[in-house]
């Protein structure tokens, strides 16, 4: 068999940064953007798209710069998708719970990636493409870039209105924790994942023929580990609690998004590259090193996959 693709995880303005060295010719950025085609094409690399590219590309202020990103984006991932977090978590809690409690789970892994341009999303209203062309270029371009703005603005409604409840929430921890330990806020954040959350680990908890007691059963690590054996809310209690640090700057919805993203990348893909900021705090909750995740801010390390 040949070998697996790399997956190459990359922040939306990294992707701005392509399309710009593509659109303006950039020799010395071109060759970046060439690299990667060549690559993608001879099965080596895979860059993944995910909910929130798609919802921070297709709504860029120049209409024309929309299209040209989303196209560039679209084709050199392959239409190769990560799937939106509500719809994966439930599975990986439930993975969580049994291994947590020693038990095999009677099932394959949960899979991360699809091909489908609809990223797992649930829509109420009928979709004007089957579900054979969502997972083509033409698919995923037509249905991301020629919907109304009002209709992406009422696909993306409950995203927003998660965020701004997010956002509240992890304001008031970092408030009400302030004054503690770096690792007592740490576990204030695993609790209220785990509250948020507890809807999911009750179904999961019934499923094993157990109930919110047998929690009780076990020791504090492994009810810390019910919620960091989950990989994207392990990398979101690390993360989050890093930026709580930064005092004086309070938490907003593009810190969401930034965390939302990184959480599922960082574990799932083989290279991450985004903002430094982000870099930072990857490696200083040694992230990288516990998933085998390479992260970078420099696009330039494209040329060395």
């Amino acid at each position: 068999m040949g070998k697996a693709a790399k997956k190459v995880y990359l922040d939306t303005n990294k992707w701005i940064e392509l399309e710009r060295a593509q659109s303006e010719n950039d020799a010395s950025r071109r060759q970046i953007v060439d690299h990667v085609l060549s690559q993608v094409e001879k099965g080596l690399l895979c860059l993944p798209l995910s909910i929130t590219h798609c919802d921070e590309m297709v709504k860029h202020g120049d209409v024309k710069k929309r299209g040209s990103l989303w196209r560039l984006a679209t084709h050199l991932s392959g239409c190769c998708a990560m799937l939106n977090k509500p719809k994966l978590l439930p599975a990986l809690i439930e993975e969580a719970v049994y291994k947590v409690f020693g038990k095999q789970l009677d099932r394959e892994p949960a899979e991360v990636f699809t091909r489908s341009g609809l990223f797992g999303l649930e829509f109420k209203e009928p979709l004007p493409l089957t579900d054979l062309l969502m997972t083509t270029e033409y698919g995923w371009n037509h249905f991301w870039l020629d919907m109304p703005d009002e209709m992406h603005e009422r696909l993306f409604e409950g995203l927003r209105v998660r965020e701004e409840a997010f956002v509240k929430r992890r304001n008031e921890l970092k408030e009400t924790f302030r004054e503690e330990s770096y690792e007592l806020r740490k576990r204030a954040y695993v609790a209220a994942l785990f509250l948020d959350m507890q809807d999911h680990y009750l179904r999961s908890l019934t499923r094993l023929g157990k109930n919110k007691m047998d929690i009780e059963t076990l020791t504090m690590e492994d009810r810390i580990r019910l919620v960091t054996e989950v990989p994207p809310l392990d990398v979101e209690v690390s993360l989050a609690t890093q930026h709580q640090q930064q005092w004086d700057r309070p938490e907003v919805i593009n810190d969401v998004r930034d965390i939302n993203h990184l959480c599922m990348a960082i574990p799932y893909c083989d290279v991450v590259i985004t903002e430094l900021y982000w870099v930072d705090k990857i490696q200083r909750e040694k992230l990288d090193k516990k998933y085998g995740t390479q992260v970078s801010n420099d696009l330039s390390l494209l040329l060395k996959l």
